[in-house]
């Protein structure tokens, strides 16, 4: 690589392999298949993976994924051109057809092409082609992105900086993994009993405010239309509203009632709630949280309901039969699962805002505009 800062295409700084296999999902065996929805974040995650072991021919060696590659997503709407790092793998993967694998060349940090792919995501998306809902893009067009390209040395130290930031984010990300698995066991071992969701809880369902009310501004409350405003624990900000109809308070659960019906957030604070959204509220929020987080075979059989997506309507969400402890253990377990809960929020707070600073410096180091020293000397 040049030893100063130059503007070059994709194709000089990586190996633009292409996108991967088409297993049959159904199958299990050794080798792991990464799909879009394990993009997520910047990172690779291996929850939503599928394994196969009756593809037609081996893997090609080139199509199994290696630590330091980038992955990006090159089908469809919402979600085309987003990037995640391949930071560790612990056993043999690949990805599927919707998936370009992207291979820094020698003398690229490999991380740095990580943080300078997913500042151009918005490009990558651009340069799909297809129509609405069937877009698409291939890795000779992917190839032709442009990228400012710092020295070998800029390009670690910049990795090394983001890459602090990343991994306190991913460090924090795991700590409320566990968590919540142990508030998930704790509520396991405490539900005894089942009951109908209307006795131990009060269920609103959300309506949309008037279109002239909506804004970006933050005037007014955030607004909640459906899953699409969800984020792992608590919903992004987005849009806000002048006019809230039906409001969601401080600590209910919201759950979505639109496809993917069961999906579910913690509400902040005060909010509005639209119609891909309902809001329930009890004495004791924690322990009802886990116990709908516990209650998503529920949900099964409503992802089908509807003339095109699947829905659930109040009535069949009251009548829902969820797990909840007896009322003698109720108290303790509802102390012990809010003090997890507030170091998930605190957790979750801490996130966002080393994600805004992320975000903030993403931009000005990779066009040069801060350096490295500088933007130590700015977050310390």
């Amino acid at each position: 690589m040049s030893g100063s800062w130059h503007i070059t295409s994709l194709s000089d700084v990586a190996t633009v392999i292409g996108r991967g296999i088409a297993p049959k999902y159904a199958d299990t065996g050794p080798v792991v298949v990464l799909n879009q929805r394990c993009i997520r974040n910047g990172r690779v995650t291996f929850d939503a993976s599928r394994r196969h072991d009756s593809y037609a021919k081996p893997v090609p060696p080139e199509k199994l994924v290696q630590v330091g590659d980038v992955l990006v997503n090159s089908t469809g709407t919402g979600t085309l051109g987003r990037t995640a790092t391949v930071i560790e793998l612990g056993v043999s993967t690949t990805v599927d057809s919707h998936v370009t694998i992207v291979r820094s060349k020698p003398g690229v940090d490999s991380r740095w092409l990580g943080c300078a792919l997913s500042l151009a995501e918005a490009e990558i998306e651009a340069m799909a082609e297809g129509s609405t809902g069937q877009t698409e893009l291939s890795r000779h067009r992917l190839a032709l992105l442009q990228l400012t390209v710092p020295p070998l040395d800029e390009q670690r130290a910049i990795a090394a900086t983001l890459g602090a930031l990343d991994d306190k984010i991913e460090s924090n990300r795991r700590v409320i993994d566990l968590s919540e698995a142990l508030a998930d066991q704790l509520f396991a071992r405490e539900s005894k009993i089942s009951v109908a969701l209307k006795n131990v809880a009060t269920l609103t369902m959300g309506s949309s405010p008037p279109g002239d009310t909506y804004n970006e501004l933050g005037e007014g409350l955030p607004f909640y239309q459906g899953v699409r405003d969800f984020g792992r624990r608590f919903p992004g900000y987005r849009i806000w509203t002048t006019g809230a109809v039906r409001l969601a308070h401080q600590n209910d659960t919201l759950i979505s009632v639109r496809a993917p019906v069961g999906e579910l957030n913690r509400s902040r604070e005060e909010c509005c709630i639209g119609r891909g959204v309902a809001a329930v509220a009890s004495q004791h929020p924690s322990t009802l949280y886990y116990s709908l987080r516990a209650s998503s075979t529920n949900w099964t059989p409503f992802q089908q309901e509807g003339t095109v997506f699947g829905a659930v309507n109040k009535s069949d969400l009251a009548n829902v039969q969820v797990p909840w402890p007896c009322m003698d253990t109720l108290p303790g377990l509802e102390a012990s699962l809010t003090t997890i809960d507030d170091k998930i929020q605190s957790l979750s707070i801490e996130i966002e805002q080393i994600m805004t600073l992320r975000d903030t410096l993403l931009p000005e180091l990779l066009s040069g505009r801060i350096r490295v020293t500088e933007a130590w000397r700015t977050t310390v």
